[in-house]
């Protein structure tokens, strides 16, 4: 009886370890994906402020290439639209863009075609965490294979996914101590 209480409370515990471990991939604008909001009535602000990004998540960008792009730009530049100075281009001829959210913070993205970003094709991913300076934090393109992944971000990964893999294993353990009771 006591291998059983022992072996509940190791699961509520993994239960209470494993969110930290598991990321979302948003899909930007839902099914309208990246587009002018005029065409496809999605408002990015409302959908981002609605959305409760973490550190780990992906960010997937869809678009019909050379019609839209994405920029990742500091706050200034986000609310001016000012397309000069991106921190980071992804303009991938695939028309698919997936972006890791690396640090907690706040990161800006725009469209960098024509007008767009002055029409509504931008906004504010606040990722949970300590809030960082008013610039935005790194970030990597998940799928773009001339940017290698970064070791921070592999060792990050690796690093969140011990407590899981250390409480698998004790609860591997218990059970096979219950079993040969």
């Amino acid at each position: 009886m006591a291998r059983l209480c022992d072996l509940r409370f190791a699961m509520a515990v993994f239960m209470l370890a494993l969110p930290p471990c598991i990321a979302t991939i948003y899909t930007v604008g839902g099914p309208a994906g990246w587009t002018t909001p005029s065409r496809a009535n999605v408002n990015y602000t409302e959908w981002a402020s609605n959305t409760p990004f973490k550190v780990g998540d992906t960010l997937e960008f869809n678009y019909v290439y050379k019609a839209h792009s994405v920029l990742m730009v500091i706050r200034s530049d986000f609310r001016y639209c000012n397309k000069s100075n991106p921190i980071m281009s992804y303009d991938h001829m695939s028309g698919k863009t997936m972006v890791k959210l690396t640090k907690p913070g706040n990161y800006y993205f725009i469209d960098g075609v024509g007008d767009h970003c002055e029409l509504g094709q931008k906004f504010q991913a606040r990722v949970a965490g300590e809030v960082l300076a008013e610039s935005a934090p790194a970030a990597e393109p998940v799928a773009s294979p001339a940017i290698p992944p970064a070791q921070a971000e592999a060792t990050s990964l690796f690093s969140r996914r011990i407590p899981a893999l250390v409480i698998t294993i004790a609860l591997v353990w218990l059970s096979l101590q219950e079993s040969l009771l």
